[in-house]
């Protein structure tokens, strides 16, 4: 390609002219998310602008529900303190929510941006599902039952085993026998609506990873990028 030319992000990595512009894969990363901002109609890049943000909204939502579940089991629902119960919004809900989001941006999007048509994007999406139940919706529902159980441990609010036998080899069965009879009864009938944020949470990210293929290779892939949109990353 020449000085005059144009570059698309499929043919970006097989340039060995020496006069062609080589781009990085964040510099095309780069490229497409601003074309995207750009984009006249945003009803066609809408998944590709806005769907992990609206993954991770929902996300927080349905974390956040499994957190009020156990509060509500624990005793802690109006129990404990203010800022008790933001702490286990952050730790079971924000938290986990930020990272997840930025994970996929990274892990799926960016993939889906610099990628050649050659890679298998079914893999790449069925891995970025799994780690989004994994990150988004399986470790925050552990956090929910620790986080709520060490709560409710503080405030008194529920009939936990004794700390202090851990620290006594011979206390050990005890712990364990009413450690486990306290998990029975605060996990019983709370797995049906575990699952059921788990399935929501497979539709919506399955949903929102198609329609960002979809609107990539329709939109914005045939694209071409110009040289003046490269000029304005990178000194030719």
């Amino acid at each position: 390609m020449s000085n005059s030319g144009v570059l698309t992000k499929s043919n970006s990595k097989n340039l060995d002219s020496s006069n062609a512009i080589i781009l990085t894969e964040n510099e095309v990363v780069q490229l497409r998310r601003e074309k995207i901002s750009k984009w006249p109609n945003k009803n066609q890049v809408f998944a590709l602008q806005y769907g992990i943000p609206f993954l991770s909204a929902s996300n927080l939502l349905t974390n956040t529900w499994i957190n009020s579940m156990y509060r509500k089991i624990f005793n802690l629902k109006y129990g404990g303190s203010v800022g008790a119960f933001f702490s286990s919004v952050l730790l079971t809900g924000v938290f986990p929510t930020a990272a997840d989001a930025a994970f996929l941006n990274f892990y799926y999007t960016d993939f889906l941006f610099f990628s050649s048509p050659t890679e298998c994007l079914i893999c790449r999406e069925i891995k970025s599902i799994g780690l989004h139940l994994a990150i988004g919706s399986v470790i925050p529902a552990f956090l929910a039952w620790n986080t709520n159980y060490f709560q409710a441990g503080i405030y008194k609010t529920y009939s936990l085993p004794y700390h202090k036998w851990l620290m006594e080899k011979k206390y050990w069965p005890k712990y364990w026998y009413y450690f486990k009879r306290v998990f029975k009864n605060t996990t019983k009938n709370t797995f049906s609506r575990i699952y059921l944020s788990f399935s929501i949470q497979l539709i919506l990210s399955s949903a929102v990873f198609f329609l960002q293929q979809k609107e990539y290779y329709e939109h914005i892939e045939p694209q071409k990028i110009g040289l003046s949109e490269i000029k304005k990353i990178k000194s030719i």
